[in-house]
């Protein structure tokens, strides 16, 4: 894990470097934009270089908390969108949505330690999809 957050901190500190870059090469992207994501990215990436252990232990945690709020906030949207005639598909997605959502804040921690887990399953199940899919167009 600690491995992984290295990459992350060298990734944010070469995306926000390139960002600064962009500002002055750039028009077609507010200035201002770019700069913020290049202050913000270099100083995580250094702050996730300097400390990668500490980094290793909140960053996933973190992750989780803000995945379960946007699941909160995307499920609201979902459930409200199937009341005013997005049908039944947005509602049971947006209560799908919410739950997730619940279930990521009611343990984040226990959450961060179970995304391995469940990114390795759902590659597997996306592995096996593509391979049936590939039969099929085939055909």
């Amino acid at each position: 894990m600690v491995a992984l957050v290295i990459f992350l901190g060298f990734y944010w500190l070469f995306v926000g470097v390139l960002e600064l870059v962009r500002v002055f090469v750039d028009s077609s992207v507010p200035w201002y934009w770019s700069l913020l994501i290049g202050v913000v990215g270099i100083i995580a990436g250094i702050i996730v270089l300097r400390h990668p252990i500490f980094a290793a232990i909140v960053l996933p945690t973190a992750i989780v908390v803000w995945l379960g709020v946007l699941g909160l906030v995307i499920g609201v949207f979902g459930m409200i969108g199937g009341f005013t005639g997005g049908g039944v598909g947005s509602f049971i997605f947006g209560l799908v949505n919410f739950l997730i959502g619940l279930l990521l804040l009611a343990s984040p921690m226990m959450a961060a330690l179970a995304v391995p887990l469940v990114f390795g399953i759902l590659l597997l199940v996306e592995g096996v999809i593509l391979i049936i899919w590939a039969f099929r167009v085939r055909r």
